[in-house]
């Protein structure tokens, strides 16, 4: 058999007022058909107690296994489960079991982090990324701008120092590649600083892997300027040392140009060489000086083709050749205005000329 409460309309259960009916007695049940609500009565209260509001008033320590009132929660405190008590008091939660991707807004799932990175904002949320606010990374790419001064040394992997950021000097090898499209031809830069038995010198040293038949500039110097004054190539030569400089002695070589090429023997071999000396004495503010142009002859080797000294006195190594015209209608034409001392051969007559400064006169 069903139980049945008192039941009708909330405005029925008004009318339970003690005028025109009974209060509902203590402990008395009435249901609300129309509000679909639940009330008990005290034997004293209009229409009975609500029972869905009759604990709203009740804090959440009235609970039995919760307790706020020992220790009063302060803010951002959660209710944490004490064990030894066996209730729920106000603490701070304990994480350490959780990843930081369980936070809603870091994300370490999209991009798995690798050692060294950090956590760094992109607008939306918290990713992993490189830490430039250190050191610099490995294989890392950076940004930057540099105003002011650079301190300290260059070390290369095996500790040796490459610029001394003491003196500023470089000292380890420059090497500059440069790779081209076209013939895929390579030209390097090296400076050394160790020549091929490791002792220390200096040195520049120009390779290329180009083809044979290629034509290129492998050296250019290329100037601008509003003067007359040209581009120039400057050799200082002196005794003793950068610090303490000493004036030169007669036959010292002020500089050596030296031309290599491959023998048959596939060794590289002297081709010519221009060289540029001390002749005689040097005095204040002169030092006289000689060149020579040596040529390799195919019997004797590299001797002296032309050598000019201090005095301008030319020494032709072998035979000189002058330039030869076949009559005076040609040499006419290829000198029209002749200088005093000038010489050529004429073929017609078989004769060499020399312009006397108002004529061309045979010599024989």
């Amino acid at each position: 058999m069903a139980l049945r409460l008192r039941r009708g309309t909330d405005a029925q259960r008004l009318t339970l007022n003690g005028v025109g009916f009974p209060v509902p007695a203590e402990g008395e049940l009435i249901y609300t058909t129309d509000t679909k609500k639940l009330f008990v009565g005290d034997g004293a209260t209009v229409g009975g107690i609500a029972v869905d509001v009759a604990n709203s008033s009740l804090s959440i320590d009235a609970l039995s296994d919760v307790d706020i009132t020992s220790v009063a929660p302060t803010d951002g405190q959660s209710l944490v489960w004490n064990n030894s008590d066996s209730e729920f008091q106000p603490g701070d939660a304990d994480i350490s079991n959780q990843s930081i991707n369980a936070l809603q807004d870091v994300d370490t799932v999209s991009n798995a982090p690798t050692v060294g990175q950090v956590l760094k904002y992109d607008g939306a949320g918290w990713v992993n990324g490189t830490d430039v606010s250190g050191g610099l990374i490995d294989d890392a790419t950076y940004p930057i701008n540099i105003t002011g001064d650079v301190t300290g040394s260059v070390l290369g992997d095996g500790s040796t120092v490459i610029i001394d950021g003491t003196d500023g000097r470089v000292l380890g090898n420059v090497v500059n590649s440069t790779v081209t499209t076209q013939d895929v031809n390579t030209a390097i830069l090296r400076l050394s600083g160790l020549d091929s038995t490791g002792n220390n010198k200096a040195g520049i040293k120009i390779t290329t892997d180009g083809n044979a038949d290629d034509g290129y500039s492998l050296f250019d110097i290329d100037a601008a300027k509003e003067s007359d004054v040209g581009s120039s190539v400057i050799f200082t030569k002196s005794r003793g040392t950068h610090a303490a400089r000493t004036g030169l002695n007669d036959e010292d070589e002020i500089l050596g140009i030296n031309y290599f090429g491959y023998d048959s023997d596939n060794a590289p071999s002297p081709v010519a060489v221009i060289q540029v000396a001390v002749d005689g004495t040097p005095t204040s503010g002169k030092v006289p000086g000689s060149i020579v142009f040596g040529t390799t002859n195919p019997v004797t080797g590299t001797v002296a083709a032309l050598s000019l000294n201090a005095q301008q006195t030319a020494v032709f190594g072998g035979a000189a050749q002058l330039a030869s015209y076949a009559g005076t209608t040609e040499r006419d034409a290829a000198i029209p205005t002749p200088t005093a001392g000038m010489m050529i051969y004429l073929t017609a007559t078989n004769k060499a000329q020399v312009w006397n400064g108002s004529a061309w006169t045979d010599l024989h």
